[in-house]
Protein backbone atom coordinates (compact mmCIF):
# COMPACT_ATOMS: atom_id res chain seq x y z
CA UNK A 1 0.00 0.00 0.00
CA UNK A 2 2.82 2.30 1.14
CA UNK A 3 5.69 3.70 -1.77
CA UNK A 4 9.37 3.43 0.01
CA UNK A 5 8.49 7.18 0.64
CA UNK A 6 5.69 6.28 2.96
CA UNK A 7 6.76 3.63 5.14
CA UNK A 8 4.08 2.12 6.97
CA UNK A 9 4.75 3.85 10.61
CA UNK A 10 2.87 6.30 12.37
CA UNK A 11 4.83 9.79 10.73
CA UNK A 12 4.62 7.50 7.42
CA UNK A 13 1.00 7.26 7.62
CA UNK A 14 0.73 10.75 9.08
CA UNK A 15 2.27 12.14 5.10
CA UNK A 16 0.46 10.07 3.30
CA UNK A 17 -2.26 11.22 4.98
CA UNK A 18 -1.65 14.57 4.93
CA UNK A 19 -0.54 14.62 0.78
CA UNK A 20 -3.67 13.00 0.02
CA UNK A 21 -5.74 15.73 1.72
CA UNK A 22 -3.72 19.00 0.34
CA UNK A 23 -4.24 16.84 -3.33
CA UNK A 24 -8.16 16.59 -2.51
CA UNK A 25 -8.33 19.93 -1.18
CA UNK A 26 -6.87 21.29 -4.73
CA UNK A 27 -8.40 18.95 -6.63
CA UNK A 28 -11.60 20.62 -4.74
CA UNK A 29 -10.64 24.51 -5.60
CA UNK A 30 -9.43 23.75 -8.99
CA UNK A 31 -13.20 22.66 -9.99
CA UNK A 32 -14.57 25.81 -8.19
CA UNK A 33 -16.64 27.87 -10.95
CA UNK A 34 -20.14 29.75 -11.10
CA UNK A 35 -22.65 27.60 -11.74
CA UNK A 36 -21.46 24.13 -9.90
CA UNK A 37 -22.86 22.72 -7.05
CA UNK A 38 -21.70 22.51 -3.76
CA UNK A 39 -22.48 18.34 -3.98
CA UNK A 40 -20.53 17.85 -7.24
CA UNK A 41 -17.41 19.36 -5.49
CA UNK A 42 -17.59 17.60 -2.50
CA UNK A 43 -18.49 14.00 -4.35
CA UNK A 44 -15.36 14.74 -6.24
CA UNK A 45 -13.19 15.44 -3.03
CA UNK A 46 -14.05 12.15 -1.46
CA UNK A 47 -14.02 10.09 -4.20
CA UNK A 48 -10.27 10.86 -4.81
CA UNK A 49 -9.56 10.29 -1.43
CA UNK A 50 -11.60 6.70 -1.41
CA UNK A 51 -9.02 6.32 -4.73
CA UNK A 52 -6.05 6.67 -3.05
CA UNK A 53 -6.60 3.80 -0.03
CA UNK A 54 -7.56 6.18 2.59
CA UNK A 55 -11.06 7.24 3.99
CA UNK A 56 -13.01 10.51 5.18
CA UNK A 57 -11.64 12.15 8.45
CA UNK A 58 -14.83 14.09 8.38
CA UNK A 59 -17.30 14.96 5.82
CA UNK A 60 -15.93 17.92 3.54
CA UNK A 61 -16.94 21.06 4.22
CA UNK A 62 -18.07 23.92 1.92
CA UNK A 63 -19.04 27.19 2.99
CA UNK A 64 -19.97 30.18 0.94
CA UNK A 65 -19.09 33.84 2.13
CA UNK A 66 -20.93 34.43 5.41
CA UNK A 67 -21.45 30.71 6.08
CA UNK A 68 -18.07 29.05 8.29
CA UNK A 69 -18.10 25.33 9.08
CA UNK A 70 -19.79 22.50 9.48
CA UNK A 71 -21.36 22.57 6.05
CA UNK A 72 -21.65 19.94 3.67
CA UNK A 73 -23.84 19.04 0.89
CA UNK A 74 -26.76 17.10 2.48
CA UNK A 75 -28.13 14.30 -0.05
CA UNK A 76 -29.50 16.11 -3.69
CA UNK A 77 -27.90 18.95 -2.49
CA UNK A 78 -29.00 21.69 -4.93
CA UNK A 79 -26.66 25.12 -3.93
CA UNK A 80 -24.70 26.39 -6.40
CA UNK A 81 -21.95 28.54 -6.60
CA UNK A 82 -21.98 31.97 -8.16
CA UNK A 83 -19.71 34.27 -9.81
CA UNK A 84 -17.73 36.40 -7.15
CA UNK A 85 -18.32 33.71 -4.13
CA UNK A 86 -15.93 33.61 -1.59
CA UNK A 87 -15.73 29.68 -0.71
CA UNK A 88 -14.06 27.82 1.65
CA UNK A 89 -13.25 24.40 0.91
CA UNK A 90 -12.51 22.16 4.67
CA UNK A 91 -11.27 18.88 3.53
CA UNK A 92 -10.21 15.61 6.12
CA UNK A 93 -8.53 12.30 5.31
CA UNK A 94 -7.20 9.49 7.51
CA UNK A 95 -4.98 5.97 6.76
CA UNK A 96 -5.60 3.89 9.62
CA UNK A 97 -6.48 6.59 11.80
CA UNK A 98 -3.74 9.23 11.20
CA UNK A 99 -5.41 12.21 9.76
CA UNK A 100 -4.41 15.07 7.49
CA UNK A 101 -6.72 18.29 8.08
CA UNK A 102 -6.54 21.48 6.12
CA UNK A 103 -8.88 24.29 4.43
CA UNK A 104 -8.50 26.79 1.60
CA UNK A 105 -10.50 29.70 0.60
CA UNK A 106 -10.82 31.30 -2.79
CA UNK A 107 -12.64 33.99 -4.88
CA UNK A 108 -14.78 31.99 -8.10
CA UNK A 109 -14.62 33.54 -11.09
CA UNK A 110 -13.59 37.21 -12.16
CA UNK A 111 -14.84 38.20 -8.01
CA UNK A 112 -11.77 40.99 -6.50
CA UNK A 113 -14.05 41.43 -3.50
CA UNK A 114 -12.46 39.78 -0.14
CA UNK A 115 -8.85 39.61 -1.30
CA UNK A 116 -7.85 41.22 1.44
CA UNK A 117 -9.41 39.39 3.57
CA UNK A 118 -8.46 36.55 2.18
CA UNK A 119 -4.45 37.41 2.04
CA UNK A 120 -4.35 38.04 5.71
CA UNK A 121 -5.91 35.32 6.89
CA UNK A 122 -3.25 33.25 4.75
CA UNK A 123 -0.87 35.92 6.21
CA UNK A 124 -1.92 35.04 9.84
CA UNK A 125 -1.46 31.26 9.06
CA UNK A 126 1.98 30.98 8.09
CA UNK A 127 3.07 33.87 10.74
CA UNK A 128 1.68 31.35 13.36
CA UNK A 129 3.07 28.76 11.79
CA UNK A 130 6.95 30.09 11.78
CA UNK A 131 6.42 30.72 16.08
CA UNK A 132 5.96 26.94 16.25
CA UNK A 133 8.73 24.57 18.39
CA UNK A 134 8.66 22.36 21.54
CA UNK A 135 7.14 24.74 24.30
CA UNK A 136 5.63 27.86 22.21
CA UNK A 137 3.00 29.18 24.56
CA UNK A 138 -0.39 28.57 22.59
CA UNK A 139 -1.42 31.77 23.95
CA UNK A 140 1.28 33.71 21.86
CA UNK A 141 0.85 32.09 18.64
CA UNK A 142 -3.17 32.96 18.93
CA UNK A 143 -1.86 36.40 19.73
CA UNK A 144 -0.57 36.74 16.36
CA UNK A 145 -3.12 35.22 14.45
CA UNK A 146 -5.18 38.18 16.07
CA UNK A 147 -2.84 41.13 15.49
CA UNK A 148 -2.37 39.92 11.77
CA UNK A 149 -5.90 40.12 11.56
CA UNK A 150 -6.39 43.83 13.72
CA UNK A 151 -3.97 45.36 11.92
CA UNK A 152 -5.93 44.81 8.46
CA UNK A 153 -8.58 46.40 9.68
CA UNK A 154 -10.66 42.38 10.13
CA UNK A 155 -11.41 40.50 13.20
CA UNK A 156 -9.93 36.92 14.62
CA UNK A 157 -13.16 34.73 15.54
CA UNK A 158 -12.39 33.82 19.55
CA UNK A 159 -14.80 30.94 19.26
CA UNK A 160 -12.95 29.12 16.63
CA UNK A 161 -9.73 27.35 17.37
CA UNK A 162 -7.02 25.11 16.02
CA UNK A 163 -5.91 21.31 17.49
CA UNK A 164 -3.75 19.06 18.55
CA UNK A 165 -4.74 15.86 15.99
CA UNK A 166 -3.94 12.61 17.54
CA UNK A 167 -5.18 8.43 15.98
CA UNK A 168 -8.73 8.49 15.29
CA UNK A 169 -9.28 12.03 17.06
CA UNK A 170 -9.58 14.66 15.24
CA UNK A 171 -9.55 17.64 18.10
CA UNK A 172 -6.65 16.34 20.41
CA UNK A 173 -5.81 17.63 24.00
CA UNK A 174 -4.47 20.81 22.73
CA UNK A 175 -6.41 23.93 21.44
CA UNK A 176 -4.62 26.78 19.41
CA UNK A 177 -6.41 29.80 20.07
CA UNK A 178 -6.95 32.80 17.43
CA UNK A 179 -6.41 35.44 19.59
CA UNK A 180 -4.02 35.75 22.61
CA UNK A 181 -5.43 34.51 25.72
CA UNK A 182 -4.30 31.11 28.30
CA UNK A 183 -4.25 28.14 26.97
CA UNK A 184 -3.46 24.72 28.91
CA UNK A 185 -0.94 22.30 27.31
CA UNK A 186 2.67 22.76 25.68
CA UNK A 187 3.85 21.38 22.51
CA UNK A 188 6.74 19.25 21.86
CA UNK A 189 8.41 17.49 19.82
CA UNK A 190 6.11 14.63 17.72
CA UNK A 191 3.04 16.71 17.92
CA UNK A 192 0.41 16.91 14.76
CA UNK A 193 -1.38 20.63 15.37
CA UNK A 194 -4.06 22.23 12.82
CA UNK A 195 -3.77 25.81 12.77
CA UNK A 196 -6.68 27.38 10.88
CA UNK A 197 -7.28 30.52 11.74
CA UNK A 198 -10.98 32.34 10.95
CA UNK A 199 -10.84 35.87 10.63
CA UNK A 200 -13.98 38.04 9.85
CA UNK A 201 -15.00 41.27 7.85
CA UNK A 202 -17.77 41.71 10.42
CA UNK A 203 -17.69 41.51 14.55
CA UNK A 204 -15.66 38.53 15.06
CA UNK A 205 -18.94 36.76 16.14
CA UNK A 206 -20.50 33.31 15.20
CA UNK A 207 -24.52 31.84 15.38
CA UNK A 208 -25.41 28.50 14.99
CA UNK A 209 -27.89 28.33 12.10
CA UNK A 210 -29.35 24.80 11.51
CA UNK A 211 -28.98 21.33 11.26
CA UNK A 212 -25.96 20.00 9.24
CA UNK A 213 -26.33 16.49 9.01
CA UNK A 214 -22.91 16.36 10.13
CA UNK A 215 -22.86 13.66 13.77
CA UNK A 216 -20.48 12.41 15.74
CA UNK A 217 -20.94 8.89 17.54
CA UNK A 218 -21.18 9.46 21.30
CA UNK A 219 -22.10 6.29 23.16
CA UNK A 220 -24.36 3.37 22.68
CA UNK A 221 -28.41 3.37 22.85
CA UNK A 222 -30.86 0.53 23.85
CA UNK A 223 -33.92 0.38 20.93
CA UNK A 224 -36.76 -1.99 19.99
CA UNK A 225 -36.56 -0.96 16.69
CA UNK A 226 -34.77 -3.30 14.86
CA UNK A 227 -33.79 -0.58 11.95
CA UNK A 228 -32.40 1.62 14.25
CA UNK A 229 -30.65 -1.06 15.92
CA UNK A 230 -28.66 -1.87 12.73
CA UNK A 231 -28.13 2.12 12.24
CA UNK A 232 -26.31 2.28 15.40
CA UNK A 233 -24.31 -0.89 14.66
CA UNK A 234 -23.20 0.46 11.35
CA UNK A 235 -21.91 3.46 12.82
CA UNK A 236 -20.22 1.72 16.12
CA UNK A 237 -18.45 -0.53 13.54
CA UNK A 238 -17.59 0.95 10.05
CA UNK A 239 -13.45 0.49 9.98
CA UNK A 240 -13.01 4.57 8.10
CA UNK A 241 -14.99 6.22 10.76
CA UNK A 242 -14.24 4.66 14.53
CA UNK A 243 -15.32 7.82 16.61
CA UNK A 244 -14.58 10.47 13.20
CA UNK A 245 -17.61 12.63 12.15
CA UNK A 246 -19.94 11.59 9.79
CA UNK A 247 -23.02 12.65 7.60
CA UNK A 248 -26.25 11.55 6.73
CA UNK A 249 -25.17 11.45 2.72
CA UNK A 250 -22.22 9.48 3.68
CA UNK A 251 -24.04 7.08 6.00
CA UNK A 252 -26.76 6.62 3.21
CA UNK A 253 -23.95 6.02 0.69
CA UNK A 254 -22.03 3.15 2.96
CA UNK A 255 -25.15 0.90 3.13
CA UNK A 256 -28.19 -0.59 1.12
CA UNK A 257 -29.51 -2.07 3.96
CA UNK A 258 -31.98 0.91 5.28
CA UNK A 259 -33.56 2.83 2.80
CA UNK A 260 -32.60 6.51 3.26
CA UNK A 261 -35.82 7.79 4.50
CA UNK A 262 -35.14 4.86 7.20
CA UNK A 263 -31.61 6.17 7.86
CA UNK A 264 -33.37 9.79 8.10
CA UNK A 265 -35.76 8.27 10.56
CA UNK A 266 -32.69 6.71 12.61
CA UNK A 267 -30.93 9.48 13.17
CA UNK A 268 -33.32 11.65 14.63
CA UNK A 269 -33.72 9.05 17.19
CA UNK A 270 -30.13 8.52 17.83
CA UNK A 271 -29.55 12.09 18.50
CA UNK A 272 -32.86 12.60 20.54
CA UNK A 273 -31.66 9.60 22.90
CA UNK A 274 -27.98 11.15 23.04
CA UNK A 275 -26.33 8.48 20.94
CA UNK A 276 -24.83 10.99 18.60
CA UNK A 277 -24.31 14.42 18.19
CA UNK A 278 -25.18 17.00 15.47
CA UNK A 279 -22.84 19.50 14.41
CA UNK A 280 -24.26 22.84 13.54
CA UNK A 281 -24.08 24.85 10.87
CA UNK A 282 -21.89 28.04 12.15
CA UNK A 283 -22.16 31.14 10.30
CA UNK A 284 -21.26 34.96 11.06
CA UNK A 285 -24.97 36.23 11.87
CA UNK A 286 -24.72 39.41 9.62
CA UNK A 287 -23.61 37.05 6.62
CA UNK A 288 -20.12 39.49 6.33
CA UNK A 289 -17.49 37.30 4.82
CA UNK A 290 -14.97 34.62 6.83
CA UNK A 291 -12.07 33.49 4.97
CA UNK A 292 -10.31 30.09 6.73
CA UNK A 293 -6.92 28.41 5.91
CA UNK A 294 -5.50 25.57 7.50
CA UNK A 295 -2.37 23.42 7.61
CA UNK A 296 -1.78 19.93 9.08
CA UNK A 297 1.73 20.16 10.58
CA UNK A 298 4.24 18.28 13.25
CA UNK A 299 6.60 19.58 15.76
CA UNK A 300 9.91 18.93 15.44
CA UNK A 301 13.05 19.59 17.84
CA UNK A 302 13.92 23.03 15.91
CA UNK A 303 9.93 24.23 14.91
CA UNK A 304 7.57 21.99 12.37
CA UNK A 305 6.96 20.43 9.25
CA UNK A 306 4.35 21.36 7.06
CA UNK A 307 2.17 17.98 6.18
CA UNK A 308 -0.39 19.31 3.77
CA UNK A 309 1.71 21.62 1.33
CA UNK A 310 1.69 20.12 -1.60
CA UNK A 311 5.36 19.38 -1.95
CA UNK A 312 6.51 17.78 1.35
Amino acid sequence: MFSKLYLPTPIGRWRRAAEITATARDLGVSMLRPGLTTLSVAEKIEAYIKSQGAALAFPTSIAINGEITHITPKPGEKTKISDGDMVKVDVGAHVGGYIGDTAKTVVVGDGTENLDLMKTTEDALYKAIRMVKPGVDLGDIGGVIQDTASEAGFVSIKSLAGHSIEKYTLHGALTIPNVKEDVFGHVKVGDILAIEPFISAGKGEIKNAGDSSIYSFVRKRNFNDPKVEFLQHHIMTTNSWKFLPFSTRILIDSTDKLSPRAIKSGLKKLERAGGIHQWKIIKEPDNKPVAHFEHTLRVTKTGCQVLTEREI
